[in-house]
C-alpha cells in the first residue's frame, strides 16, 4: 500500500484532535502499520503527548522556515511503528512566515514528498491547528482523507460549514482529498442533548459519520498527563477499545 495521509481537522478548539491523532496512531501501530505522526499545532500536545522534548532545531517549525525536507526532522518514538515529527510554540507565527513565501499553497506538499515517495510509512497522521489558515491549507493539499473530529455539544458543531468550505478551497489544487468521516468525540450516551447533536451530524453529513465513536473517559486525561499513548496506560478502557475499532475502521475506508 501507498503511503496515506490523513489530516485530523476542525477549527473549533477542544474537539480532540490530537486525542485522536495519537491514539489512532498507537492503534493503527499495534496492527503493524508503520505511522508518522506531524505535529503542525503551535500548542505542542501531541509532541507532549509522545513524551518527546521540545526541540526548536528539529520542529516543523524549522523546517518550514528552511524549506527542508521533512526527512531530517524525524523523530524516533520509543513505541514500534511509530515516528513523529514534533511542534514549536513559534508555529503560531508561521502563516507570516509563509505568505512571503513563492508557491506558498504546496510548501509543505514539496516538503513532505520524499517521506511520502520513499513508502516506508502506511499511514502519515497530522494533526493540524484550530484554525483555519495558510498552514492547514497546506497540510490539506498534501493529504488524502480529511478526518474530523467533533464533540457531541452545541458549541462542539459550530463552525463546520467554514470548515467544509475550506475543504473544498483546497480541493481546487488537490482534487483528490477526500472527507474520511467525522468521529464524534467526548461522547456522553447519559445525556438527552447527545441524541440531538447526533441527528444534526447526520443531516449535515449524510453517510460521513464514523461507525466508532469516542466515550467521555477520565482514563484519557490521565493517559495525557502521563505523556502515554491511552493503550499503554490503560489498554482495557473504554476509549482505548474504541480506538482500536477507529483503527480497524480507517484501515477498511482506506482499502
Amino acid at each position: 500500500m501507498k503511503t496515506k495521509i490523513i489530516a485530523v481537522s476542525n477549527n473549533k478548539g477542544g474537539s480532540g484532535k490530537t486525542t485522536v491523532s495519537g491514539n489512532l496512531a498507537y492503534s493503527l501501530a499495534e496492527k503493524g502499520q508503520k505511522i508518522l505522526l506531524i505535529d503542525a499545532d503551535m500548542q505542542i500536545n501531541l509532541t507532549r503527548s509522545y513524551d518527546i522534548q521540545r526541540n526548536m532545531n528539529k520542529s516543523l517549525y524549522n523546517a518550514l522556515l528552511k524549506e527542508d525536507t521533512l526527512e531530517k526532522y524525524i523523530i524516533n518514538t520509543r513505541y514500534e511503528n511509530i515516528d513523529i515529527i514534533i511542534s514549536d510554540h513559534m508555529l503560531s507565527s508561521i502563516d507570516m512566515e509563509l505568505f512571503t513565501k513563492k508557491l506558498r499553497e504546496t510548501i509543505f506538499q514539496r516538503m513532505l514528498k520524499p517521506v511520502v515517495e520513499s513508502n516506508i510509512y502506511d499511514y502519515i497522521i497530522i494533526d493540524t491547528c484550530p484554525f483555519l489558515g495558510l498552514l492547514n491549507y497546506n497540510i490539506l493539499v498534501a493529504s488524502n482523507y480529511v478526518l474530523v473530529p467533533v464533540e457531541l455539544s452545541a458549541f462542539g458543531i459550530e463552525g463546520l460549514e467554514p470548515l467544509t468550505n475550506f475543504f473544498e478551497e483546497a480541493r481546487l489544487i488537490n482534487s483528490s482529498l477526500q472527507l474520511m468521516g467525522i468521529v464524534e468525540t467526548k461522547v456522553d450516551l447519559r445525556e438527552s442533548t447527545t441524541d440531538v447533536t447526533r441527528e444534526i451530524l447526520k443531516n449535515l453529513f449524510k453517510g460521513k459519520i464514523m461507525k466508532s465513536y469516542i466515550p467521555i473517559d477520565i482514563n484519557i486525561k490521565k493517559s495525557q498527563f502521563a505523556g502515554e499513548p491511552l493503550k499503554v496506560f490503560m489498554p482495557q478502557s473504554r476509549a482505548a477499545m474504541a480506538y482500536e475499532d477507529l483503527a480497524k475502521e480507517v484501515i477498511e475506508f482506506v482499502k
